[in-house]
């Protein structure tokens, strides 16, 4: 019976050091990433990024319509329609859809010009 209390209380005390562990970990690396973030106050005056898979979610604000003309993703079709492409990228290859890709549904609110 004493071995199976002594057997208790060390894991419990491992546990105890496991878990203070875990959050002294968590709370540097939320520390680093929010002192990391804090150089980027002025992200209106940030050139845009040219984008690359997998995205960067800290970095999503930097989509434009235009690179969503040349980088369509799939689920972003009405966005797609209305971008207008750069001369620049305009020589790049236009996005095809798979033949298998389901065709999304019209929207009649997009094609009409304000």
């Amino acid at each position: 019976m004493y071995i199976l209390t002594l057997f208790v209380v060390i894991n419990t005390f491992i546990t105890i050091i496991i878990t203070i562990g875990m959050f002294v970990a968590l709370s540097v690396f939320v520390y680093r990433e929010s002192r990391r973030n804090d150089t980027n106050h002025d992200q209106e005056s940030l050139p845009p990024r040219t984008i690359s898979a997998p995205f960067n979610v800290r970095r999503i604000y930097s989509i434009t319509p235009e690179d969503l003309a040349v980088f369509p993703h799939p689920h972003l079709y009405r966005v797609r329609s209305q971008a207008t492409v750069p001369a620049s990228k305009a020589s790049r290859t236009p996005f095809t859809p798979p033949a298998d890709m389901p065709t999304p549904p019209k929207n009649p609110a997009a094609d009409e010009t304000p």
